[in-house]
């Protein structure tokens, strides 16, 4: 809806906006039921969402030479938050960060809490234990993503259906048919909930 509330919605570490926030599953409304999209039934209850996709996942081009990197993303949303502001006249909306998201949406929220009407952190592998500083190469692995891993992320038995979990690896595998390659994942230690200051 054009004049519902705004949230912007960001994915975890391995799969992108698609699949894990507009999961399309046939003869489902996703207004009504669960196992379907998430973005249809917020639309039901007038919430405007937005779903960018991280760096090197779903519709995105990965950098040169491959990574992504925790910095990287939260530049990537604060340009998506500009465009939205400029583009149409968003302003102060709420955050879901999911996952991996979540630390992004912390790490936003640190240094940009004055541009959210709120924050959710919503499964957030967020860890108050210092990371280990990880070596990469300069190039990074070619890593095929597979059904088995997009079961086991996304499928627990009892929570969701069959239906919904083959329509869940379709299209995980589909939007993101190679897994992204991250490092750096040491600079999420900068998060800290202190210094989360909202409106």
């Amino acid at each position: 809806p054009k004049d519902g509330t705004p949230v912007v919605l960001l994915h975890g570490r391995t799969w992108s906006a698609r699949p894990v926030w507009d999961l399309q599953v046939e003869d489902r409304d996703g207004a009504s039921d669960l196992g379907a999209s998430t973005m249809d039934l917020m639309a039901s209850h007038n919430i405007r969402t937005y779903a960018p996709d991280m760096r090197g996942l779903g519709g995105t081009e990965r950098d040169e030479p491959g990574w992504t990197t925790p910095t990287r993303c939260v530049k990537d949303v604060q340009c998506v938050m500009e465009w939205l502001e400029k583009e149409h006249g968003v302003r102060k909306p709420l955050m879901v960060g999911w996952s991996q998201g979540g630390v992004v949406a912390h790490l936003y929220g640190q240094s940009h809490g004055s541009k959210l009407s709120g924050l959710v952190l919503y499964a957030s592998i967020y860890d108050p234990a210092p990371s280990e500083v990880v070596e990469h190469p300069d190039e990074p692995p070619v890593v095929e993503n597979t059904w088995e891993g997009a079961m086991e992320d996304w499928t627990i038995p009892g929570i969701i259906d069959d239906a919904a979990a083959e329509a869940y690896g379709h299209e995980a595998l589909k939007w993101d048919p190679r897994k992204v390659s991250w490092k750096d994942v040491h600079e999420f230690d900068a998060c800290d909930p202190a210094k989360l200051t909202l409106p």
